[in-house]
């Protein structure tokens, strides 16, 4: 259920539970369709001095269903190298700070990882991007990237009426216990 959903936990549950050393992360939300250089481009980023971390773009083409069926089938089938800007009906986003971050794994353990406190789905990412701005350097590169359209998830809300994430303080994250602990949800499922 979507209204289980906790990203910022099962994000640091996956960070604390993979196995080997690795110096870099992907946080990347499952609605992007990545074109075929993006991990090799995003990783060589941090051989220059003093990246902490990167948004792989400033703007986010959010794109509509017709679109999107079309760049899936341009990338899966046809096996193009990304979805071409030319072929593409987009809404563009500027500067959003969600949708995928590139980190180093030292600093995402200094800061806490991502805020568990987030529920479902909402602010999560701009939390963890604003604190872990002040921990490392922070860049944007211009790559072309696009979200796909698929249904909108229920967006929680309290009593109020508010929605569920609302109310937390932007950057006050720091966790007491250990993150991405697998059995945080145990008892709730009893």
């Amino acid at each position: 259920r979507s209204s289980d959903l906790n990203k910022s936990w099962a994000v640091n549950a996956g960070v604390v539970h993979t196995p080997g050393r690795n110096e870099v992360l992907c946080i990347l939300d499952v609605d992007i369709l990545a074109d075929r250089d993006f991990v090799a481009r995003n990783a060589e980023r941090f051989s220059s001095p003093g990246v902490g971390g990167h948004l792989p773009y400033r703007k986010m083409n959010i794109l509509d269903d017709p679109t999107t069926a079309w760049a899936i089938r341009e990338r899966t089938q046809r096996r193009g190298a990304e979805a071409d800007a030319d072929h593409v009906r987009a809404f563009q986003l500027r500067r959003p700070p969600g949708f995928c971050q590139w980190v180093r794994t030292a600093i995402f353990h200094r800061i806490g990882g991502m805020n568990e406190l987030y529920e479902g789905w909402g602010y999560e990412d701009t939390d963890f991007v604003y604190r872990y701005d002040t921990a490392a350097p922070f860049l944007n590169h211009d790559d072309w990237m696009v979200h796909m359209r698929h249904p909108p998830a229920p967006l929680r809300k309290d009593e109020d009426g508010e929605p569920v994430n609302a109310r937390i303080p932007a950057g006050t994250w720091r966790p007491t216990e250990p993150i991405g602990q697998l059995d945080r949800y145990a008892e709730a499922e009893q």
